[in-house]
Parts: structure tokens; C-alpha cells; sequence
């Protein structure tokens, strides 16, 4: 397992809040703060389904374009009853 990904696996373990850097698709970088609830493969690709703080929203971000982890002090409780593949459906693309 790649340092990258032991890192996002170990924050999103520990309910803590993370900066990442993302190129959407466009090719547009940005950096925001997401609550990770699960990582979820769908169609063959690894998503990120999480809590965006620079959105408010749910969000589902794709892994291979997330550039940069770090982590944050701040904690958070993910929702009950989670079903993450279902509500990656439900946020795809959003």
C-alpha cells in the first residue's frame, strides 16, 4: 500500500476530517476539508463518499484524483446506518 493510501485509510479510521487536493475532471485544482464516511468501488473506479465542509454537502470524490491527505484535528461522528453504496448512487457526480 502506497504512503498515500495508508494515509487516507488511517484518517479515515480515526473520524477525523482531512484537506485534500483534488483535479476534478475539467482539470481544475482545489483544495477542501471532507469528513470521510467510506470508500466505495463502483463501475470499476474507487470513490471517496464523505461530508464536504467547502460544499456543505455529501460528496463523492474519486480517488485516483484526490493529489494530496492531510490530516486535521477536528473529529466527527459519520451518519447511522450508513448504506455507502447506496448513497454513492444516490451523490455520483455530485
Amino acid at each position: 500500500m502506497s504512503s498515500s493510501a495508508s494515509a487516507r485509510t488511517a484518517w479515515r479510521a480515526a473520524h477525523r476530517s482531512a484537506l485534500i487536493g483534488y483535479r476534478g475532471e475539467s482539470g481544475e485544482e482545489w483544495e477542501g476539508e471532507v469528513e470521510p464516511w467510506a470508500v466505495v468501488v463502483r463501475f470499476g473506479r474507487w470513490y471517496l463518499l464523505c461530508h464536504s465542509r467547502r460544499a456543505n454537502a455529501v460528496r463523492t470524490y474519486r480517488i485516483d484524483r484526490i493529489r494530496e491527505v492531510r490530516a486535521t484535528t477536528r473529529s466527527f461522528t459519520p451518519p447511522a446506518n450508513l448504506d455507502p453504496v447506496a448513497v454513492l448512487e444516490e451523490h455520483l457526480g455530485t
